[in-house]
């Protein structure tokens, strides 16, 4: 899903010079068959952290011109096809218990 969102929006740059924000990347995205298969906030959080990564590439473009970035600057790049995406999630207090996720005992319910 990250490189079917950041397809989008090193498209839309190469084409307009600007950056296609997430709101209009989830639009473009949201038919694609990867995003179907996730579930809806997994597959949102993922255009979510390419919209950020891009935000970070204008911002190093931005501190460069000004002098105060000496590095090149690279696009984001596309992770390997058989690459791994880490994405981090927040836990809700009433999700049950499971032994491969636990949550800290302080969000677990009472009983």
């Amino acid at each position: 899903m990250f490189n079917v969102g950041l397809y989008n929006v090193r498209q839309y740059f190469f084409q307009e010079r600007k950056h296609l924000r997430y709101e209009s990347n989830y639009y473009h995205s949201k038919e694609n068959e990867n995003y179907k298969l996730l579930p809806t906030d997994i597959a949102q959080q993922t255009l979510k952290i390419v919209d950020r990564s891009f935000k970070s590439f204008f911002g190093l473009i931005k501190l460069k011109s000004s002098g105060g970035y000496q590095e090149k600057v690279r696009i984001p790049n596309y992770l390997p096809k058989d690459g791994h995406f880490i994405l981090g999630l927040l836990l809700v207090a009433n999700l049950p218990f499971h032994p491969l996720f636990p949550a800290p005992k302080s969000l677990l319910p009472k009983t």
